[in-house]
């Protein structure tokens, strides 16, 4: 062999070297990515429970002071309650009625509407504070009574 082909000879062989251990690296490489793949995709999925919502019903409140009853929603509490008004609330929903001498605001809050009755059979006027979502509800809801 001549002199001038040994270095280039060596240098082949170094690259060669080179190569297979960068080869040897990136498969180690793709083999760690692989085996964290199969663990996740072996792990079976769990089922997710979404919250469930008690069914919904409705009761009838009825006020004998004010001669009305009306139909809300089961998950309304009373929060207070007199012979001639109450308030009836859930979470940040409200409606309020009054047969006394009510002072109608200005303007109600964007979500709240007013809403007034007066009972034919008596002709007592009760007025409704109560959030706009509740108004089609009472409106086919309220009866009148009598005392």
């Amino acid at each position: 062999m001549s002199k001038k082909f040994t270095p280039y000879l060596f240098l082949g062989l170094l690259a060669v070297i080179l190569f297979f251990i960068l080869g040897v690296r990136y498969g180690q490489k793709v083999e760690k990515t692989n085996k964290v793949i199969t663990a996740l995709i072996s792990i079976p999925p769990t089922a997710t429970v979404a919250p469930t919502q008690p069914p919904l019903t409705f009761l009838t409140y009825v006020s004998k002071g004010c001669g009305i009853s009306f139909t809300y929603p089961n998950y309304f509490k009373v929060e207070r309650e007199s012979s001639k008004s109450a308030t009836l609330r859930y979470r940040n929903q409200y409606m309020n009625f009054s047969c006394l001498n009510f002072k109608k605001e200005a303007s109600p809050e964007a979500h709240m509407t007013i809403l007034t009755k007066s009972n034919p059979k008596n002709s007592v006027k009760t007025v409704f504070y109560l959030d706009k979502s509740l108004l089609p509800l009472l409106e086919e809801s309220i009866k009148f009574v009598t005392k």
